[in-house]
């Protein structure tokens, strides 16, 4: 995964205060904004990268939290999110009845998403928000989907992610297939059970076809 440097984005230093980056976002937000660049992929996809920094940048939180991963030396080409450890929620990538609208990156996705993205975004596990899988008086279940490294899925790892604010712990089983399913059991709705189904994605140099590990 690729480190994102919000500051370098925006032409800020890590020194500056909300109000230099609130001046820095608007400048560029304007340079770069789709009214303003029709039919030009390339400032629509600036534009998004300086929105993503700016969401960062600007909440107290999340700038703290980034900051600390660059303290820590993730700030190369070549981030691997597993390397910092457990102590970030991570938000699953929803599929049909948990979509919402998200243009940041996984970056953002994987370190950000659980503070969330500035009023536009909402828990998908919310009493709002749940698909109910298998819908009964007394146990509505609730099913979600979440997409992993291919080298979690072979490997297994444990994190911790948000439930409606709540942190829980997920263990990945090893060997873990495309579409295969685990139970939160009492993490749905109401009491109910949660079901986690997990996509894999693929890297460049490895890819799952079946049960085959493909070079």
């Amino acid at each position: 995964m690729e480190y994102k440097d919000y500051y370098k984005v925006l032409g800020v230093e890590k020194k500056d205060d909300k109000d230099t980056i609130k001046k820095a976002y608007r400048k560029l937000a304007k340079k770069y904004h789709p009214d303003n660049n029709p039919n030009n992929k390339r400032a629509e996809e600036r534009f998004k990268e300086i929105n993503e920094a700016y969401e960062v940048l600007s909440d107290d939180e999340k700038r703290k939290r980034y900051d600390t991963l660059g303290s820590n030396g993730f700030n190369g080409q070549g981030f691997d999110p597993s390397s910092f450890g457990n102590q970030y929620s991570y938000d699953f990538n929803r599929g049909s009845g948990f979509s919402q609208s998200n243009d940041f990156s996984d970056f953002f996705n994987a370190f950000f998403a659980d503070l969330g993205m500035g009023g536009m975004g909402a828990d998908p596990f919310s009493s709002s928000s749940r698909k109910s899988a298998r819908r009964s008086p007394s146990q509505p279940d609730s099913e979600a989907s979440m997409t992993i490294s291919i080298e979690d899925a072979l490997s297994g790892r444990e994190m911790v992610v948000s439930i409606n604010n709540k942190k829980v712990n997920l263990k990945i089983p090893k060997g873990i297939r495309p579409g295969q399913k685990i139970k939160m059991k009492g993490q749905g709705q109401n009491g109910g059970d949660l079901f986690i189904k997990f996509d894999i994605q693929n890297t460049a140099t490895l890819s799952l076809e079946g049960d085959d590990l493909i070079k």
